[in-house]
């Protein structure tokens, strides 16, 4: 496992943390998910097995 991030505004990211709360999850869930279908479109080495 590995750790992704990115840098955001702290109001933008409060608001987001409190969208995904009020919905009944949380960022990791969403960029997950995000991640997910991203790769599902444009992954350059589909079929890879994470090497962990």
């Amino acid at each position: 496992m590995t750790v992704l991030g990115c840098k955001v505004k702290v109001e933008e990211a409060e608001r987001f943390k409190a969208a995904t709360k009020a919905r009944g999850t949380n960022p990791n869930a969403v960029f997950k998910a995000c991640m997910e279908q991203y790769l599902e479109k444009y992954d350059p080495l589909p079929n890879q097995e994470d090497p962990e």
